[in-house]
């Protein structure tokens, strides 16, 4: 009423900005991902319902990238952005997102994990560079401005306050997290509101920190670094400002990137404002997510229309055990066998299931390369008294197992069990044959592979454990040789030292005689342990022979075995009539 109309004009505003190509790049890269982690995306159905949290999980990567928090896995799968090159990825949009995350970047260190860490170039992030060239305008008409920067996240706060702490000499930083104190809250609120400053003051917070129960009327400007999902965190946040108490007129400034989720969040907005989508209990009806849709928050994460893809069997993990089962008939028994089954009749199991899956397509995305499933293309199999499954068909997506028809009639008009489409049925059936063994085909040769290395390495520890056991021989060798000479020499120079002191003390022989004993005592224990040394890599190498011997006769029957399933799938490949593809 009278407070609100006593309080001073606010003017709102959005400053869209243009994506660099670099920012580009990595915001399309990171929409892929983003539609990747939430399995296809959050609104693979247009009819889905969310609440503004379950909605901000589901956009994350979209969201972060907006903000310019950029994951080096959402640009290349293990995130080493230093090493990947355009001959790694035929698509090439990899190498580009590697070579735009450098250009955008400066590495920082090592984190525990042995992974590098990056901090963005401020100068090179549109939403900085606006934040800062907004703040030196102002500054040139106000050089004892107090401005509120709000933003959704904890790491764009703390990159915003290195970021202005860095140009002290032009303002002052105020900011608080959440795991300051409140009494030291309360003294930062209390000096930014009442103290006077010689240079401008900027207050660096998040929405859940200050976006509501604090007076920051001291302020003139708000800054929100991105769009809140949830348009009721803006109000509030320039509430901070735009309150009793305040007399100045004041600005709200959004920032928000092109062509990106920020467009479709301010359309929400303004769809939510004018009524057309009501929200209760923040949660947002079906109309917002087919909203969402429209405006492209899937995007890009597509494949060329015109490719009907490559056909992949669906992981056995996915194959769930909600398939009802039987020759046609919905009797209501599942494919699970009961805890108590072996404590019930047989003819109480029904029939149990025969072999029983799905296919599906998957193509390159026409962004990051990476392979995605065809919406609508997943085409379920079964043999023997799952036959009737053969041709029914689903989204990979959204997987539906479907249910046995309940009547006979509907049972008897299932391709499965129509006698007139037994070809059709058998070949999609000798199709499935073909993926198996192709399947089986490539998990053998990656086996093959691997033992291949695995020889190699051996091959390798026994050629240096030979050269071992050669240096150890002849060392051996030079030993006994050595001792041999010492021995004749020493017991020569002992007699001879015995006759000149003929007219020595018997207690003088004695201790030369004895100092010569401890001696070859000593070469005798040397040629005994190199001895024992001998023995025992001798040992290792016949060991380790063996073993390679195995290992190679192994390896050559997988060999064998590959070139056979190789033959089969060729013959499987000629009677399902070529490629599956």
């Amino acid at each position: 009423g009278e407070v609100a109309l006593s309080l001073p004009e606010a003017d709102c505003q959005t400053v869209w900005l243009t994506m660099s190509d670099d920012e580009k790049v990595l915001y399309q890269l990171h929409a892929c991902d983003n539609a990747r982690s939430t399995n296809g995306g959050p609104m693979v159905q247009s009819n889905a319902e969310f609440n503004f949290d379950g909605l901000e999980i589901n956009l994350r990567q979209m969201r972060n990238a907006t903000c310019h928090l950029y994951d080096p896995a959402a640009v290349v799968d293990g995130g080493n952005v230093e090493g990947f090159t355009s001959q790694d990825d035929a698509v090439g949009r990899h190498a580009d997102g590697c070579a735009a995350f450098n250009r955008m970047h400066i590495k920082c260190g090592i984190n525990s994990e042995g992974e590098s860490k990056w901090r963005t170039k401020a100068e090179l992030c549109s939403k900085y560079k606006a934040l800062l060239n907004d703040m030196a305008a102002l500054k040139a008409t106000d050089p004892k401005f107090k401005v509120v920067v709000f933003t959704s996240y904890n790491s764009v706060h703390e990159r915003l306050v290195e970021l202005v702490k860095k140009q002290s000499h032009d303002y002052r930083v105020f900011e608080f997290n959440g795991e300051t104190p409140p009494l030291r809250r309360h003294r930062i609120i209390d000096e930014f509101q009442n103290q006077a400053n010689d240079k401008p003051c900027v207050f660096i917070v998040t929405f859940a920190t200050a976006a509501v129960g604090i007076t920051l009327t001291a302020a003139t400007r708000v800054y929100l670094m991105e769009p809140a999902l949830d348009p009721a965190k803006e109000a509030q946040a320039a509430g901070r400002i735009h309150r009793l108490g305040q007399t100045k007129e004041i600005h709200i400034k959004r920032f928000a990137l092109r062509e990106s989720v920020d467009e479709a969040i301010a359309s929400l907005h303004a769809k939510i404002a004018s009524g057309q989508i009501t929200v209760v209990d923040k949660k947002l009806p079906a109309e917002a997510t087919k909203h969402l849709l429209e405006h492209g928050v899937m995007q890009p994460h597509t494949a060329d229309p015109n490719d009907v893809g490559t056909l992949r069997l669906l992981s056995a993990r996915r194959v769930l055990s909600t398939v009802n089962y039987g020759k046609g008939l919905n009797d209501g028994l599942r494919w699970a066998i009961p805890d108590n089954a072996l404590e019930r009749p047989d003819n109480a199991l029904g029939e149990m299931p025969d072999a029983v899956g799905a296919t599906y397509r998957e193509s390159p995305c026409t962004c990051c390369g990476r392979m995605l499933m065809l919406p609508g293309s997943l085409t379920f199999w079964g043999r023997g008294n799952m036959r009737w499954l053969v041709g029914q068909t689903g989204d990979p997506h959204n997987i539906v197992w479907p249910t046995r028809p309940k009547t006979r009639g509907e049972a008897a008009a299932l391709k499965g069990n129509d006698p007139s489409c037994k070809d059709e049925v058998d070949a999609a059936l000798s199709m499935v044959e073909v993926l198996q063994a192709r399947e089986k085909t490539q998990e053998d040769t990656k086996h093959i592979t691997r033992k291949e290395e695995e020889v190699a390495d051996m091959e390798k520890g026994l050629q240096a454990m030979k050269l071992e056991l050669k240096s150890a021989q002849e060392s051996l060798e030079k030993q006994k040789a050595a001792d041999m000479g010492t021995g004749g020499e020493e017991g020569s120079k002992a007699t001879g030292r015995a006759k000149m002191g003929g007219g020595g003390s018997t207690s003088s022989v004695k201790a030369m005689l004895s100092s010569d004993d401890e001696s070859n005592e000593s070469n005798e224990s040397g040629a005994e342990m190199l001895e024992q040394r001998v023995k025992f890599l001798d040992s290792k190498v016949r060991s380790r022979t063996a073993t390679l011997e195995c290992n190679r006769s192994l390896l050559t029957q997988l060999r064998r075995s590959l070139r056979e399933q190789e033959a089969g799938l060729r013959k499987l490949e000629e009677r399902a009539g070529g490629s599956s593809d």
